[in-house]
C-alpha cells in the first residue's frame, strides 16, 4: 500500500493521555544488600524505620544529581536520567548519584546487636541507552519504562 498514510491513531504507545516516547536515558537501580536477612533479623517497625530512611536517601541523593525516581518497591529503587529533560552528561550524573547513594546508605545505623550487617551497602547497576518512556501509574510508578536498557541496569 505505497503512498498511504500510516494511521497511528490505534498505536499503543500513543493512545490515552500521554504519549509514550523513545529517550536515550541511563538507569540507576539500587536495592539494599542483604535485606531479606535484615527483614528476618530486625522488629518490622525498625526494618520499617530503615526502609523509611534508605527512599529518604534516594530520593534527596537522586534529585540533587539530576535524576528522578521512576519508582520505589521495597529496598529497591530505579531511577532515570535524562528525562524529562534530555542532557549531554546524564551518565555522569548517574555514576555521581550512585556513589553519592553507597556512601549515604553507608551512614544509616543499624542497632547495635546487627552490627554485622554494618556498614549498610547496596548492590546497583547502571545502564544507558533506549527506552520507552512515558507517565506512569500507582501501579507502573511515576514513569513507566520499557526496553532493555532498564532491565540491564537491574541485572
Amino acid at each position: 500500500m505505497d503512498g498511504e498514510p500510516i494511521n497511528n491513531a490505534s498505536h499503543p504507545a500513543r493512545d490515552g493521555p500521554a504519549l509514550a516516547q523513545r529517550r536515550y536515558l541511563t538507569f540507576v537501580f539500587s536495592d539494599l544488600s542483604d535485606s531479606s536477612k535484615l527483614a528476618t533479623a530486625m522488629e518490622a517497625e525498625y526494618f520499617a524505620a530503615l526502609l523509611g530512611e534508605l527512599r529518604n536517601a534516594y530520593q534527596e541523593v537522586v534529585a540533587k544529581h539530576g535524576g528522578i525516581i521512576a519508582r520505589i518497591q521495597g529496598d529497591g529503587m530505579l531511577a532515570i536520567f535524562g528525562y524529562p529533560d534530555a542532557r549531554e552528561d546524564g551518565s555522569r550524573r548517574a555514576a555521581q548519584a550512585a556513589l553519592a547513594l553507597h556512601e549515604a546508605i553507608r551512614s544509616l545505623r543499624v542497632e547495635p546487636r546487627l552490627a554485622a550487617y554494618a556498614p549498610l551497602g547496596l548492590h546497583t547497576g547502571i545502564h544507558s541507552g533506549i527506552a520507552l518512556v512515558g507517565e506512569g501509574d500507582h501501579l507502573r510508578g511515576r514513569v513507566d519504562v520499557i526496553g532493555d536498557a532498564p532491565n540491564v541496569a537491574w541485572r
